[in-house]
């Protein structure tokens, strides 16, 4: 079973405060374990100097000096005299008969005689009962004493169980309060995990600390993010829709030259100017058609490329644009109607400059007859209709050129009319023949 972080969290120190408090425990109980023994030891020397001061007063044998000095002694304690090579001179558990081994190898003896004293806890090879040794060296001999090592001085030796349960009643205080602490700190961390796994999930509440102030800040620029995508979205949308019903012909490609999208006008121009109709965008820009574009693809030196390439009757405009992340897009626009109008209004603004040289010409020539010959009243008043007529067709000619001047700002805002071609025709006949007259 996978634990959640909280748990994982909670053990780890319930673990480590586990391990303080055995800690802690074990060095308190071998502290006061070694103090008990320590002192039992020093009351255990005092009887050794106390026999050792007895024996040197006393001219008596030793049994018989001990036994008298035996109501001085605690009841139970056990005395053996050996001299410095080890041999047992007294013991007064066990019979004088009783031949003892050599003691020098034992292993309170062995530190007495290196360090002036020495103590052991084992069972004796002579009656196989457990005792406390302590032995101490003297000029001419060891006296040793020992105490039965029986459950009364075990329980002297136990160091005091109060502080073993100060320190359980301190590990359960720490474990109530890592729960708490774990508790709001898992809490956090558990709302920052749903938010992780559920993004759109918003019935999220942090608790008042620095962990919940972070989980909070988060889920406020997640959601700011959020709305941000939306609205971006949104007008990458009504971009696309506006690309989908251009005029032009529009395709985006990145910088791998992946086709990441067009619109149908694009393939449709596209398809017009190549020799085979294809579907694969990069398969038709390899044509020849577009040489100078695969040049300023491959050169990437220049920004911006534009060109003209006129083909089965139509004119189109190529342009190329890079963007900042050297992904770019090619724009395909049908000119040739624009073409067409601009040529034509070239046309007939030449026309038009033609044509009123004409009125202009003939309204001079008629003042100046009319002022420098002297003709009939008939004759002026013939000529000053004809200037008059001729100024008439001069403001024709120029209202012509405002309209097609507008024409070109907003070509759909004007109808198309019938034309009487008799009437022009018949009108540019007299035109004609007064020209030649």
């Amino acid at each position: 079973m996978k634990l959640s972080f909280r748990q994982r969290l909670f053990l780890y120190f319930a673990v480590l405060s586990a391990i303080f408090t055995i800690g802690i425990a074990l060095f308190e109980q071998s502290r006061e374990r070694a103090y008990k023994t320590e002192a039992l030891q020093e009351q255990m020397e005092i009887y050794a100097d106390l026999i050792q001061h007895r024996l040197n007063e006393e001219k008596n044998t030793i049994p018989a000096t001990l036994t008298d000095f035996d109501s001085v002694l605690p009841p139970h304690l056990r005395i053996t005299i050996i001299d410095l090579g080890g041999v047992v001179i007294y013991d007064n558990v066990l019979d004088n008969e009783y031949k003892l081994d050599n003691h020098q190898h034992r292993a309170e003896i062995l530190e007495a005689a290196q360090k002036g004293s020495g103590s052991d806890i084992r069972k004796s090879d002579s009656n196989q009962h457990p005792y406390l040794y302590f032995a101490k060296k003297f000029d001419n001999r060891f006296v040793r004493v020992a105490l039965p090592y029986n459950i009364q001085l075990q329980h002297f030796l136990q160091a005091d169980n109060l502080f073993l349960y100060f320190l359980l009643l301190l590990f359960l205080v720490s474990l109530l309060l890592m729960h708490k602490i774990t508790l709001r700190f898992g809490n956090s961390i558990k709302n920052l995990h749903r938010f992780a796994l559920q993004p759109n999930e918003r019935k999220l509440n942090f608790n008042n600390d620095e962990l919940g102030e972070i989980g909070g800040r988060i889920l406020d620029n997640f959601n700011q993010l959020e709305l941000h995508k939306k609205n971006l979205q949104l007008e990458k949308q009504k971009l696309l829709q506006h690309i989908q019903i251009s005029e032009e012909g529009i395709c985006f490609i990145s910088a791998e030259n992946q086709v990441e999208f067009h619109n149908g006008l694009f393939l449709q121009y596209l398809n017009q100017l190549t020799d085979e109709p294809q579907s694969n965008i990069h398969a038709a820009l390899q044509d020849s058609t577009f040489l100078s574009l695969q040049q300023f693809l491959q050169q990437k030196s220049e920004k911006y490329f534009e060109t003209t390439i006129k083909k089965q009757g139509k004119i189109f405009s190529l342009r190329a644009n890079y963007f900042e992340d050297f992904s770019y897009e090619i724009l395909l626009t049908d000119i040739t109607r624009q073409e067409k109008t601009k040529r034509l209004k070239q046309e007939m603004t030449g026309n038009i400059a033609h044509e009123l040289r004409t009125p202009v010409t003939s309204i001079r020539a008629y003042l100046e007859t009319i002022m420098d010959q002297n003709l009939p009243e008939d004759k002026k008043q013939h000529f000053i209709a004809q200037a008059y007529h001729q100024t008439l067709s001069l403001s024709e000619i120029i209202k012509d050129m405002s309209m097609i001047a507008k024409m070109e700002e907003a070509p759909d805002s004007f109808e198309l009319e019938q034309v009487n071609l008799a009437n022009l025709l018949e009108k540019l006949k007299t035109e004609e023949a007064e020209k030649i007259a």
